[in-house]
């Protein structure tokens, strides 16, 4: 091997006549300007290639940087502490106690929703409750609660429209059911390639390919045709997507809490593994060890001794000394490095003793001290101070802090999400009653995207609905404020449940 050099700081290694591998010797300094200019080159790349992709005869409009924003999204809200319950309680909110038929009229101008019977509107329940029979994926109100769910992570919805066949000869019914699709696996693509710098507009995307998008080199998709608002029944099989745009956005519609979020969740996903992985590797003595000279004199002496008698041995056809004090393979040839192995066999030693995860606590280190004309020679260790509660203090601050920012940044009030600012789930006071109410009520806007597919599907079939003003949405009953009901119907404790003289009252959470 030979290695020729070009200036100071290139050179290539050579094996022979074929050169093995090249090299280059940068500063510190250096290296920081390189990886800067890299990173600035791959954002300006993907700047550009995240916006679409070409897959095939079709050009894909990406869903976030690497075309994979809802499963990274579901893998760290998944991972967090906090988050799936107050998206899981957003759920249970929206949903309520189910969908139901109303009509909507104004009165004293405010809009008033009127609930109606389903005895009267029986044709209506029999096709929405006809949806699993039909072969879809889930009946009615299983794709309610998952549209809900979809809206609260990434506030966009995939239905899949299926069609009965007679619904070009003016059928009866002619949509068979909806079906909610998950975004990880749906993207808007259009036939025919477009070039990274040309602009992509939503209304080219007549298209929507199926498939698995978070792994990487996957080319089996089905395409399916987007739904046409114009022609609703144009498709045999069509794929509609609702979304509810932020400033901005252009195809798809991200969360409006992700991004300024994102960063805090990361950090209160890592902070139970940073006090664990602590707890596991770094809650023991730290050491400083100090080995003196002397000693390693010593040992270099004994070995070498050691040495010069296998010699005598070997010449005298006896068995080898091959082991001292946890040093092996000791033969007929001293070198340096048989103190160095020795030295590491007993720091080695050392470590195990130090070492673990509270089991074995009694472990000791033998060493021996000795004097010499310097005076007592020993091996030494120092304690090296750690903070052990500095650390898991402060790291319990920044999780409190995250939760408070986290719970503000989804804009629910703690009375709603149980959640104080430190984090710890508590019961809501006389305040909850109000801030349920404005709660309720803000929660129409959401529904409106929900139920935008169901309820056209509700149209189209049943025409006479929207002549008559009538749509599906979700009953949300308001619970009577305590001191409104009589003694009876109240809870009697709060901490003891079973004492409820009615339990389809809320607790009275007034009273003390």
């Amino acid at each position: 091997m030979r290695v020729e050099r070009y200036g100071n700081k290139n050179g290539i290694v050579y094996q022979g006549d074929n050169a093995l591998l090249t090299f280059e010797i940068l500063k510190h300094a250096d290296q920081k300007e390189i990886d800067a200019e890299k990173e600035s080159m791959s954002s300006k790349i993907m700047s550009v290639a995240s916006e679409i992709f070409t897959i095939g005869e079709y050009t894909v409009a990406s869903y976030g940087y690497y075309n994979n924003l809802p499963h990274e999204l579901r893998i760290l809200i998944r991972d967090n502490h906090l988050l799936p319950e107050i998206l899981k309680k957003q759920v249970r909110f929206m949903y309520g106690q189910g969908p139901y038929l109303f009509q909507e009229e104004t009165s004293n101008k405010k809009r008033i929703r009127t609930p109606l019977s389903e005895n009267d509107y029986d044709e209506v329940w029999k096709w929405l409750d006809s949806w699993k029979k039909s072969g879809l994926l889930q009946d009615f109100r299983s794709y309610l609660k998952l549209c809900i769910q979809e809206y609260y992570y990434t506030e966009g919805i995939f239905s899949r429209w299926k069609y009965n066949v007679s619904r070009r000869i003016g059928g009866r019914i002619p949509v068979r059911g909806l079906e909610y699709l998950p975004s990880t696996r749906v993207r808007l693509g259009m036939k025919g390639i477009l070039m990274p710098y040309d602009l992509l507009e939503d209304e080219q995307l007549d298209l929507a390919l199926y498939g698995k998008w978070e792994l990487p080199f996957r080319y089996d998709y089905d395409v399916f045709d987007r739904f046409d608002d114009t022609d609703p029944l144009r498709f045999p099989v069509a794929i509609n997507y609702v979304k509810d745009f932020g400033f901005g956005e252009e195809v798809y519609s991200f969360p409006t809490f992700y991004y300024g979020l994102k960063e805090w969740i990361k950090g209160s996903n890592l902070n139970p593994k940073y006090i664990n992985s602590y707890l596991k590797n770094s809650l023991s003595a730290k050491l400083h060890v100090i080995i003196p000279q002397t000693w390693i004199e010593t040992k270099t002496k004994v070995i070498q001794d050691i040495v010069e008698t296998n010699r005598d041995r070997e010449r005298d056809g006896l068995e080898l000394v091959t082991t001292y004090d946890g040093l092996e393979e000791i033969a007929t040839t001293f070198n340096y490095s048989m103190v160095q192995k020795l030295i590491d066999a007993k720091l080695k030693i050392l470590t195990e003793v130090l070492s673990g995860e509270g089991e074995n606590q009694g472990k000791t280190f033998v060493s021996r001290s000795f004097r010499t004309e310097y005076g007592l020679e020993e091996w030494e260790f120092k304690d090296i101070p750690l903070k052990y509660s500095e650390f898991v203090t402060s790291i319990i601050t920044y999780d409190k802090r995250a939760v408070e920012i986290i719970i503000q940044g989804k804009g629910i009030p703690p009375s709603i999400s149980n959640v104080s600012k430190e984090g710890i789930f508590q019961s809501s006071g006389s305040e909850a009653y109000y801030n349920y109410l404005i709660y309720l009520n803000s929660l129409y806007y959401a529904e409106d995207f929900i139920t935008q597919d169901i309820n056209l599907a509700l149209q189209i079939n049943f025409p006479y609905l929207r002549k008559e003003r009538i749509k599906l949405g979700f009953f949300r009953s308001i619970p009577d404020k305590q001191e409104e009901l009589p003694p009876k119907d109240r809870y009697a404790s709060i901490s003891n449940p079973n004492q409820l003289s009615n339990p389809n009252q809320p607790p009275n959470t007034d009273e003390p």
